[in-house]
């Protein structure tokens, strides 16, 4: 416990004051908080940054949908709201429905589900305090529409606190935002606690006044009270600043007690020790890995995809260069294949698979080559036979592809004959599907919303597999079986299998992006349950709590309110919440993977930040290697086992060499 800490100066030099005392006994001590925004090194005042903005505490936490930029920026004496929540909604329903031929019900969950504008600060231990500062509202109207802004509070996660606003519409409002709750057309996505009249004026400066004791709320503005009510439904939390449109916010104070909450002990785990380590080539660009068996020794080799750059649209990019090298663990090289003229992936990277697709007990690889899908043979790398890629589909997917498809977004196998070797699917961004044989005979092709990574399975035990498309079925011959009719796309697709083997039959889980964690009933198309909690990126599956039945999932959000990790047990129910720490870029690289290194086989899980508690996402053991692990194209990093060192070994790639780190109980 926290005995004694006063006049700390935060990491990023901006000010913060925060102390209080408290004998071992106890479980609550005093503190105050001041957070003035004055850096004595950053960009200059007013100056837009590149990535969300974030230090020490503060963090703002998502990028509504834009890819790269911040919605919030410095001033010089406060900070301030620079986004519009407003503009994004319209700007978004726009592109869905011009993109989409008209989708309504696409654009409108697209739209209605963007979060606020949300900068939190501060410590989740807090309990009973007084906030301060000041807002004010935006002086012109962005995309039409004067700003609705305030202060959040008791904040757990962008989808979980209580908010003091003033509105737009004249009142100052007491909200509460359930977890499970989403924006709808007139429906927010919180619950009005309670609401009284007041005047406000764009360009004008409002005091505003939080204080929260026990279930008790009180809300002031200007130095009166507008807003009294009871909530017993969140007693801790850090605090936030909210906008809908620009406003610019004053130094933040919080004054009160916090309260240590007591945590489970964090798990024991293996240490990771260097096993091996292989030298690579120097390059320059971008590289991509596979660790797969090309010459049949029972041993892993190291496919390398090096190219200077990623690109595809309307016309083909300018030629870039780029190699695949096939590696022994040794370093000595087996192939190389060079002579690209185009990027080699699309919104995936790089794409290839390793599988026997002849039939003759060897491994051979299938990869995008230019305008063509070849097959070569994994020991050697020369070319067995090809086949043009697909034409684009002009009326769905296709409009701005008015060529061949340059390079697949997704190729796997996928079994369409059990007496005869398993064929393959290649599929563009996000709308079309084309299933060929074992000979590269396209068998046919289907309009969907695939997703990222639809999964190939045999749901029925007829030998043969179905293709799951986001949250459509197909069978062998690409016919519809079912379709949960939702919007949006699975974002790391699905796992087909149970959490309870012997009580409980296999699921699909998907994790579906704005339309939240799917559990799906895979022969009846059933939607079993739904947990509405975000842009739900990508999940996993492991035995993360010992002390529960069956196994467990961790999925966690991204884009919109992101780095939410929830754990669920095997009947979905949520087991716990956290928030992931941030990266330099917000949310990117921040992929969870199930990891055994734990006492008595627990999983843990491998980010790039070090392995995490999966219940409280603690650090167990700090980042290690030089580098990161090495991503695998489903939102989850690479863990190999059957290696020379023993399973669930880790490579970690950074520069031009990779390591390869394997657990060790000391």
């Amino acid at each position: 416990m926290r005995t004694h800490r006063k006049a700390q100066i935060c990491m990023a030099a901006f000010v913060c004051l925060y102390f209080g005392t408290a004998s071992s006994g106890q479980t609550r001590a005093k503190f105050e908080y001041r957070q003035d925004f004055h850096p004595a090194s950053a960009p200059a005042a007013g100056q837009r940054t590149t990535y969300p903005l974030h230090f020490d505490d503060v963090c703002e936490s998502n990028k509504l949908s834009s890819w790269s930029r911040s919605n919030w920026m410095l001033t010089g004496d406060g900070v301030a709201a620079a986004g519009s929540r407003v503009e994004q909604i319209r700007q978004r329903e726009e592109s869905v429905a011009r993109e989409y031929y008209g989708g309504a019900s696409y654009a409108h969950i697209r739209g209605f589900r963007m979060p606020w504008l949300t900068l939190y600060m501060g410590e989740e231990a807090w309990a009973d305090y007084t906030l301060e500062t000041t807002i004010t509202p935006a002086l012109k109207p962005t995309a039409g529409e004067q700003t609705s802004a305030g202060v959040a509070f008791r904040y757990q996660n962008a989808r979980q606190y209580y908010a003091l606003l003033l509105t737009k519409d004249g009142r100052a409002e007491l909200v509460f935002r359930p977890q499970d709750r989403e924006f709808e057309a007139g429906q927010p996505a919180w619950e009005i606690l309670g609401a009284a009249p007041l005047k406000v004026t764009p360009g004008a400066t409002y005091k505003v006044r939080v204080s929260v004791q026990g279930d008790r709320i009180v809300c002031d503005v200007d130095g009166k009270t507008l807003i009294e009510r009871r909530d017993t439904r969140l007693s801790w939390g850090k605090v936030a600043l909210l906008a809908d449109n620009p406003a610019r916010f004053g130094p933040v104070r919080v004054s009160g007690e916090l309260e240590h909450r007591p945590l489970p002990p964090l798990p024991r785990s293996a240490r990771p020790r260097l096993v091996h380590e292989v030298k690579l080539p120097p390059f320059a660009g971008e590289r991509t890995l596979w660790f797969e068996d090309l010459d049949g020794d029972g041993t892993f080799e190291i496919i390398v995809c090096e190219q200077n750059g990623l690109g595809h649209g309307g016309k083909p990019p300018a030629p870039r260069k780029g190699a695949y090298r096939a590696l022994k663990l040794d370093g000595t090289q087996l192939w190389e294949i060079t002579g690209f003229e185009y990027p080699m992936g699309q919104n995936n990277g790089p794409l290839l698979a390793v599988f026997d697709i002849n039939g003759d007990g060897r491994n051979e690889v299938v990869l995008p080559f230019g305008f063509e899908i070849q097959v070569r043979h994994a020991a050697t790398g020369k070319l067995m036979f090809s086949a043009p890629t697909p034409k684009p589909n002009p009326y769905f997917g296709g409009r701005k592809s008015p060529y061949e498809l340059l390079v697949p977004d997704g190729i796997r196998p996928i079994r369409i004959n059990p007496n005869r070797p398993p064929g393959l699917y290649v599929k563009d961004s996000y709308q079309n599907v084309w299933v060929y044989d074992h000979l590269l005979n396209l068998l046919w092709h289907r309009p969907a919303g695939t997703g990222h990574w639809p999964l190939p399975v045999d749901v029925n035990g007829d030998g043969r597999d179905e293709l799951l498309c986001s949250n459509t079925l197909l069978d062998a011959e690409g016919r519809l079986l079912w379709d949960l009719g939702l919007e949006d796309h699975a974002d790391n697709i699905v796992l087909h299998r149970s959490l309870d083997p012997g009580n409980q039959p296999a699921r699909f889980y998907i994790a579906h992006g704005e339309a939240g964690m799917l559990e799906v009933d895979p022969l009846a198309g059933r939607l079993r349950s739904r947990g509405n909690l975000g842009h739900v990126q990508a999940i996993d599956v492991g035995r993360f709590a010992p002390n529960q039945p069956g196994e467990q999932i961790v999925a966690y959000t991204k884009w919109r309110e992101d780095r939410i990790h929830y754990l669920f047990d095997k009947d979905m129910k949520i087991l716990s919440t956290w928030v992931g720490p941030v990266g330099p870029s917000g949310a990117e690289g921040w992929y969870v993977t199930a990891l055994r290194w734990g006492e008595n086989g627990q999983d843990l899980l491998l980010t790039s930040k070090g392995i995490l508690d999966p219940m409280t996402g603690r650090v167990v053991v700090p980042a290690f290697g030089e580098g990161e692990p090495v991503y695998r194209n489903n939102w989850k990093w690479i863990v190999l086992d059957h290696t020379p060192w023993g399973s669930q070994v880790v490579p970690v790639h950074g520069g031009d060499k990779i390591q390869f780190y394997a657990p060790q109980w000391q």
